[in-house]
């Protein structure tokens, strides 16, 4: 049914109550509630009938066409598996995600979760490199020297995820030495390998100035080797290849 004039909220509740004490009592007394249209007597407190109708179409009930569906699950755009498929990576979704990468502390993860920039820069990097130990790389980068320099210069603007992977893949190499991928980073410079003819100069010196070291090595202790080339990396200030000067260090070792 639907109940005419009523001109207060008052009202709409004392007629609302009314039709529902009037239509149970039809109802259980084995009566049928008829589609009708009531007023309501403010005076007497009661609805009264104005006319009957038979169906709906005699209210005028139709569909307007320029109106979308009330139920959003009926329109295709708007399934649960279309809107899932529009939505972003959620912050605890990152969270769990980067967790079972397993070589990520929680202070990193929300470090990562908790700066747009270097969360898309970090997603972005780990879809190019794939590969979970250059993924670390560049997570080793963006949290550390990355994060800092955005720190000290919020102004500062971050690699492409594409230039990252670049320097990570080349690090990972051993084309380029750490100091050397940290300030490619910081610069936006790719800069080369350091010059390799000088490493058999190096590895002799200290050789020289660490004989008892060099003994060691060449009577099978692997880590004397260590010992070598952090001291080689010493003598070139960080610019040798460590993977270079490994190399230069056996071959003299070894003859």
């Amino acid at each position: 049914v639907e109940v005419k004039n009523i001109n207060s909220f008052r009202s709409v509740e004392r007629a609302i109550a009314y039709e529902i004490e009037r239509q149970a009592k039809l109802l259980d007394s084995g009566g049928k509630v008829e589609q009708e249209t009531l007023g309501w007597d403010e005076t007497k407190q009661a609805t009264y009938v104005q006319r009957k109708k038979e169906s709906s179409h005699d209210y005028r009930y139709f569909p307007d066409p320029d109106l979308p569906k009330l139920k959003l699950s009926q329109i295709p755009e708007f399934s649960a598996d279309a809107l899932n498929k529009e939505l972003p990576e959620l912050p605890w979704q990152a969270r769990e995600r980067l967790a079972q990468l397993g070589f990520l502390q929680k202070q990193d993860i929300d470090q990562l979760v908790g700066d747009f920039e270097l969360a898309n820069l970090y997603s972005a990097a780990e879809k190019m490199l794939v590969k979970p130990e250059l993924v670390k790389i560049a997570a080793n980068f963006i949290l550390n020297d990355i994060a800092g320099q955005k720190k000290k210069d919020p102004a500062w603007a971050l690699p492409s995820a594409q230039y990252l992977s670049e320097v990570v893949t080349k690090y990972a190499a051993g084309e380029l030495a750490s100091p050397q991928a940290k300030a490619s980073i910081l610069t936006g410079v790719l800069t080369s390998a350091s010059d390799n003819s000088l490493l058999p100069a190096i590895a002799q010196k200290i050789v020289d100035a660490n004989p008892s070291v060099a003994a060691d090595f060449k009577a099978g202790k692997e880590a004397a080797l260590q010992f070598l080339i952090g001291q080689g990396m010493k003598e070139s200030k960080g610019s040798a290849n460590p993977a270079a000067l490994k190399a230069a260090f056996t071959k003299l070792l070894s003859q």
